[in-house]
């Protein structure tokens, strides 16, 4: 999904921790909230809180026990190939640091580290921790074939047709089932963009 990081916050305090991880205030933790059986197969996350000025892959110094999902720190990044990581696919997301004047730091499309102060609009890639005694039931760890540690009997992250659209389960309350378009808005197949940042449209 696509979040700000919000002005100028530490990733704990960030509108995409408050996405990723439900912690008592309301509208916390929607993806949280629609994995199956959390506390089951995830181990809570150690977050690096590290303040990065300088790009390393130096040991962490400090870390705090951030929930069950965290983005991936700039240190992970660096040791996943930097710019000739796997990770680089034209996408541009958020990384869990901060430097000392508060800014965010991410990855634009090229694969450059860069910072900005958390109000655009980019990316995130979830990270999660998956317990060692978890036992797998399927799958070869591949992008067409990935590993399956459960039965697939839950409706979170599954496609719905409508029309000629896909959309995908992104939460199920009780009443309702909400959905998030896979795709572009598009009239007479041309995507619609417009301005919502002085830097991304």
């Amino acid at each position: 999904t696509s979040l700000a990081a919000g002005d100028t916050l530490k990733f704990q305090e960030s509108y995409i921790n408050k996405w990723l991880n439900y912690n008592e205030e309301e509208y916390t933790g929607i993806l949280e909230k629609n994995l199956n059986q959390v506390e089951t197969y995830l181990q809570p996350i150690s977050l690096c809180t590290d303040v990065v000025d300088t790009l390393t892959n130096e040991d962490c110094q400090n870390h705090t026990e951030n929930g069950y999902i965290s983005l991936l720190d700039t240190k992970d990044f660096i040791n996943a190939g930097n710019q000739n990581s796997y990770l680089v696919n034209d996408e541009q997301f958020y990384l869990s640091n901060n430097n000392s004047k508060n800014e965010s730091w991410f990855i634009d499309e090229a694969g450059n580290v860069k910072t900005n102060d958390g109000t655009d609009i980019l990316g995130i890639r979830p990270v999660i921790t998956i317990k060692s005694n978890v036992k797998y039931q399927d799958g070869n760890g591949t992008k067409d074939n990935p590993y399956k540690i459960e039965k697939e009997n839950g409706l979170f992250g599954s496609y719905v047709k409508l029309d000629n659209q896909i959309w995908r389960i992104y939460q199920v309350n009780e009443d309702d089932i909400r959905l998030v378009l896979t795709d572009y808005l598009k009239v007479n197949d041309k995507e619609l963009t417009h301005i919502y940042s002085a830097k991304n449209s």
